[in-house]
């Protein structure tokens, strides 16, 4: 599913971690929190990218309510982590989508201030309604077959989309795709 927040990269190295938005700015010290957790997971480095949201009462990501968490409640901040392009020495861009998250729901906890951003297989029209019904932004569709890729991409076709589907539409729109290459 499409979580409703600001997207960011975690980059972890030696016990320290750095938070990127997707324009490259250091926001680190917002997520002070985020990443004081991030630091004490288990490996030596790691990228690792996901949504930095906070949630409703519902459970759901609220993005009129972040930037007031980000300065006054910022232990209400989670990252949703979707992907790893990096763990410990190693480049995972080239990997299938499906081993790299894998890997990443070990590294990650289920446990305050991470959320692993599950996946979903099956009957489409089911989960799209459920995205309407309980207000969701959307989802995203991606190969499990996908590589990681974080450089701007040539505009959408068949072969290169990533589809972003808005609940309030059924037809997809592109995710802009990263402006940075993310090196560590």
């Amino acid at each position: 599913m499409k979580h409703d927040g600001y997207r960011t990269i975690l980059i972890i190295e030696r016990r320290k971690t750095r938070a990127y938005t997707r324009n490259g700015f250091d926001w680190t010290d917002r997520y002070f929190g985020l990443t004081k957790a991030a630091a004490h997971l288990d490996c030596r480095s790691a990228i690792i990218d996901g949504e930095v949201i906070v949630q409703n009462e519902q459970g759901v990501s609220d993005f009129n309510a972040l930037k007031s968490a980000i300065r006054w409640r910022p232990q209400s901040l989670i990252l949703c982590a979707f992907d790893l392009p990096h763990l410990n020495g190693k480049d995972l861009r080239n990997a299938q989508l499906v081993e790299r998250r894998a890997r990443l729901k070990e590294l990650v906890p289920s446990e305050h201030p991470f959320l692993f951003s599950e996946e979903f297989t099956g009957d489409a029209a089911a989960f799209f309604q459920a995205c309407a019904d309980h207000h969701l932004e959307g989802m995203i569709s991606k190969l499990g077959s996908s590589k990681y890729r974080s450089h701007a991409a040539k505009p959408c076709s068949r072969r290169n989309a990533s589809p972003r589907v808005p609940s309030s539409s059924l037809e997809p729109l592109v995710t802009e795709r990263q402006k940075r290459h993310w090196h560590c």
